[in-house]
């Protein structure tokens, strides 16, 4: 590592990759394409299309202008809130609850509906 740094003090210090990446990013090319071919005539560095967007992404999180982690989590889980109706699985603790969810399902389908639904139960 000497030699490199001894090359920069004298002046005749190369270019790496990613210093010609920022430079692109500079200029305005972001394209992995385009930026090959401008960092090749500018500086005659060949880089891959791939290499110049993975410098490009290690850059940009060095910056804050990414976050670490690229997926989403899960979603969280729904609470219930006792105001919908219940799948059947489990009894209600009183009338009361019982005549809450038969007043949800007469605001959610209509009354008419509701008594249809009663009179197939009855059958």
């Amino acid at each position: 590592m000497a030699k490199k740094k001894e090359d920069e003090e004298a002046g005749n210090g190369s270019m790496t990759k990613a210093d010609a990446v920022r430079a692109a990013v500079a200029e305005g090319v972001t394209k992995p394409q385009d930026a090959c071919e401008w960092i090749k005539t500018k500086f005659g560095i060949d880089i891959t299309p791939q290499h110049f967007s993975s410098y490009k992404s290690q850059q940009a999180k060095k910056e804050g202008g990414m976050t670490s982690s690229g997926k989403r989590g899960r979603k969280p889980a729904q609470v219930a809130t006792g105001g919908g109706v219940s799948g059947g699985n489990e009894r209600s603790s009183s009338p009361a609850e019982l005549a809450r969810q038969v007043k949800a399902l007469v605001q959610q389908y209509g009354a008419e509906n509701v008594s249809d639904m009663l009179a197939v139960l009855s059958d």
